[in-house]
């Protein structure tokens, strides 16, 4: 299944490549199996109630998700938020200590996929990271 990157996703990755790179870190690529596991657990936060979390009853952990939609990684790593729009969400998430330093500004990460609902004014935002690698294996911290 192809994954059109929004205009939305668009600019929450450029927001999230300029914190990088004011810290001297380099950009994230956009990588379609991320996305496409990020788009289903905002879809699945939706129908969940709109409740935040990183796995809910009878859905798969992040690695597995990840690694189902083709992902191939060393290391992966998750932001969830709401807001009204991208660059609201990018603050939130600077504003988390464990969000902006062990997600946002891991000079270990270099790829992202971002998956987004929009519901009753918000902006439903998960935000999936991984160190990748070529090739078939599939790798976890």
């Amino acid at each position: 299944m192809a994954y059109a990157q929004s205009s939305e996703a668009t600019a929450l990755m450029r927001a999230t490549n300029e914190d990088r790179a004011q810290q001297g870190l380099g950009p994230l690529k956009w990588d379609p199996a991320l996305a496409r596991a990020a788009q289903r657990h905002a879809e699945w936060m939706i129908r969940q109630g709109g409740g935040l979390s990183h796995q809910y009853s009878g859905e798969a952990d992040l690695v597995t998700r990840v690694g189902q939609e083709g992902a191939h990684f060393r290391v992966v790593a998750e932001n969830l938020a709401v807001a009204p729009n991208p660059q609201a969400v990018e603050v939130e998430w600077m504003h988390s200590p464990p969000h902006r330093r062990k997600n946002i500004l891991d000079a270990r990460l270099n790829e992202v996929g971002i998956g987004l609902v929009r519901q009753g004014g918000n902006l439903w935002a998960v935000e999936d990271f991984s160190a990748g690698v070529a090739g078939n294996g599939l790798f976890a911290d």
